[in-house]
């Protein structure tokens, strides 16, 4: 197993960061996407280095389960949509700059969300 040691600051719970999600298979989002960090931050500063994102993307499909995110939130430039259906895991060798945060509206959203997919 390879050595790897996080340079600057961790990313945060509701900050949005450019990760870079290929290789991907099958309908799964692919190549660098703009991310919802979700994990709590007791994970996110852990050793372990792997975090819980949710990509966002500006292709509008799903509005019951995706979350839409506006210009200037989190530095978007377009309209967007937090993708809660495909909600997962980022080694932190995938995640190449921060691009800003989330309102809290917008995780309490976000949270809601994922109670319903989740059956939680």
């Amino acid at each position: 197993m390879e050595d790897f040691v996080w340079k600057g600051p961790r990313p945060t719970r509701g900050e949005i960061w450019r990760v870079d999600f290929s290789p991907s298979v099958g309908r799964e989002i692919r190549n660098p996407h703009p991310a919802l960090v979700l994990s709590v931050n007791q994970i996110n500063e852990s050793p372990w280095g792997v975090l819980v994102v949710i990509p966002i993307s500006e292709r509008q499909t799903c509005p019951r389960i995706h979350v839409p995110i506006d210009p200037p939130e989190g530095n978007m430039r377009k309209p967007s949509r937090i993708k809660c259906d495909q909600i997962g895991k980022a080694d932190l060798r995938r995640f190449e700059r921060k691009l800003g945060h989330v309102e809290p509206a917008t995780l309490r959203q976000v949270e809601q969300t994922l109670r319903f997919i989740l059956g939680l």
